[in-house]
């Protein structure tokens, strides 16, 4: 198993070979957030991708504009779905903390032959209108609901900084069980 880490200023990706999951607890976790607390599943609802947050902090447009797969973050999605062609260009995507579906969006729009399975905590965001999964489960990253060895790629995008260091753990630990054998 691999994971392409970016570098501290942005600029380009280091591939680390992963021997094992024990290798995962001993140096991935170095760059989360040490006091991370869990929030929970309905902490990450339909307001919080509504923008409805903003008061505690929360990043997305009051406008709800995040849910439309258009808006001003498709740039973000459609790299990641350029950078997902070239390493894995066909086959079956596991797309962690999904959200609302806009990485199955771009693969689809952009004709990238990957099956995409979406992945997220909140059953009220994927039970939404604005889901562009196609195959989806409301699962956590903790306790991934799929087959040993039934993806040839995981992906977590946005994710692992929103869990606590052992969840974080965890979460690389079920990865590894739904990947294929020289996945990515």
């Amino acid at each position: 198993m691999a994971l392409d880490i970016l570098d501290s200023e942005k600029t380009k990706y280091s591939r680390v070979e992963l021997k094992s999951p024990t290798f995962i607890e001993h140096s991935f976790t170095k760059g989360l957030i040490p006091d991370r607390i869990s929030l929970g599943t309905d902490f990450y609802n339909l307001s919080y991708y509504k923008g409805e947050k903003s008061d505690i902090g929360i990043q997305f447009p009051t406008d709800g504009s995040y849910l439309d797969p258009e808006s001003h973050t498709k740039y973000k999605f459609i790299d990641v779905a350029k950078w997902i062609q070239k390493n894995t260009p066909k086959g079956k995507l596991l797309d962690v903390g999904s959200g609302p579906g806009h990485l199955n969006y771009w693969v689809t729009k952009l004709g990238i032959p990957l099956e995409v399975y979406g992945s997220d905590i909140s059953e009220e965001l994927l039970n939404n209108k604005n889901n562009h999964n196609k195959h989806y489960k409301v699962s956590k990253a903790t306790n991934l609901d799929y087959a040993p060895e039934s993806f040839d790629a995981v992906l977590f995008s946005d994710i692992l900084e929103h869990l606590t260091p052992d969840d974080a753990i965890i979460a690389m630990k079920e990865a590894y069980k739904v990947l294929k054998k020289g996945g990515s």
